[in-house]
């Protein structure tokens, strides 16, 4: 990590200090958040930090700094002499960084890639390719991982199916479904794994050290009261979001008629500018769980720790009401409705969330439910940001 001048300007006071604990901001850094596409061309070089929260985001160019950004479609094919964090839908990363990179979006592509520190992966679907080299650790937690690169350590974390075909300097500590060594994989150290599955080992591979499997324990005399257990947690689930709906109605009533101005002004900022509102409000939850962690191995920092996560579990709730607004008023118009006030809106847009978000925890598409979720807190909390830094510029 790398030392600074000083603090950002204070208009950016909130997402500076969540940056700040992680590394010191240039008081210049670029700053961009906009519609449409953002492009860095590869002969262009920044001189500082970039933020940057759009709907599309190609930085080809060189940052002589961090990279914070937040899209739909993130590229980075480029010289970044710092860390990268990014999320978004569609991440493709290669180039050249110095420092760590962070992802976490839907779909991850790691290709041609020099990282000078550790990858962290958080998604759906992430492919590390064979020409990708990690100088550092792999963090990794996904549904289909496939890592074809060079690992200078070792691997740690979680996926749904992990294929490893690349060389890995050291340990692999993973828990996956169905883990996987195909037959260019190299490993430097020890496999401990966790499955209910054996490791398949292709012909070819090599493991210096041991492969120790442990198997989740759920006794069988407990199985049958696990099962009976789900279904009345199924049957009292149903009684708890209607109790829940019309709680959460309550309290965005009351938050509508005491906040009425900044009710208007957030749900204005999500309709103008949706995309550098999910951007945004990516890059504060992103930075927010390394900024927790750091802030509570301080002494000092349990209390400001304590107090940012309030101030943003307040931010997380008070977006789904916003987007249930935005919501309501949306279908309202696709049904040719005149005169209809914000709290028809919001009841009628907080009802079709609660559908869109718990329905499917009885089918088969929970990650669906969980990419709605997701989506509304990061746009509803990016707009919560981008009103309060607007109304700080113009009181300044």
């Amino acid at each position: 990590m790398r030392t600074k001048s000083s603090l950002a300007k204070s208009s950016l006071v909130l997402l500076s200090l969540l940056a700040l604990l992680l590394l010191p901001l240039r008081a210049n850094a670029e700053i961009h958040s906009l519609e449409g596409t953002y492009t860095l061309k590869s002969d262009e070089v920044i001189d500082d930090d970039l933020f940057l929260a759009a709907e599309q985001a190609s930085i080809m160019g060189t940052v002589n700094g961090d990279v914070f950004v937040g899209a739909g479609t993130v590229e980075i094919d480029g010289i970044i002499n710092g860390d990268v964090y990014a999320a978004g839908g569609l991440l493709r990363i290669s180039g050249k960084v110095q420092d760590d990179v962070i992802l976490a979006g839907g779909s991850l592509e790691v290709y041609q890639a020099e990282i000078g520190d550790s990858l962290l992966t958080f998604g759906g679907s992430i492919v590390v390719d064979e020409e990708t080299k990690i100088g550092g650790s792999y963090v990794v937690g996904g549904g289909f991982v496939t890592l074809s690169g060079e690992v200078a350590r070792g691997i740690v974390g979680g996926a749904g199916s992990l294929t490893i075909k690349g060389k890995v300097g050291k340990d692999v500590n993973v828990g996956a479904e169905q883990l996987t060594i195909g037959a260019t994989g190299v490993i430097g150290g020890t496999v401990n794994y966790v499955s209910e599955q054996d490791i398949v080992v292709h012909d070819g591979a090599q493991v210096a050290g041991e492969v120790k499997k442990t198997v989740p324990d759920i006794p069988k005399a407990d199985q049958a009261a696990f099962d009976d257990f789900a279904e009345v947690f199924q049957q009292a689930r149903f009684g708890y979001l209607i109790w829940a709906y019309f709680a959460t109605l309550v309290v965005g009533v009351f938050v509508i008629r005491l906040l009425k101005s900044p009710t208007d002004r957030v749900v204005e900022q999500i309709n103008n500018e949706f995309w550098p509102s999910l951007g945004w409000g990516a890059l504060i939850i992103l930075l927010s769980v390394p900024v927790a962690v750091i802030l509570f191995m301080t002494v000092i920092g349990i209390q400001l720790a304590l107090l940012l996560g309030t101030l943003l579990f307040i931010a997380v709730y008070l977006a789904k009401i916003f987007v249930s607004i935005c919501l309501g008023s949306w279908l309202i118009k696709q049904l040719n409705m005149t005169a209809v006030n914000i709290y028809l809106s919001f009841a009628l847009g907080l009802m079709v969330y609660f559908l869109l978000t718990n329905l499917p925890f009885y089918s088969v598409l929970p990650l669906v439910s969980f990419i709605i979720q997701l989506g509304a807190v990061f746009v509803g909390v990016g707009a919560i940001w981008l009103v309060i830094k607007n109304s700080a510029i113009v009181k300044r």
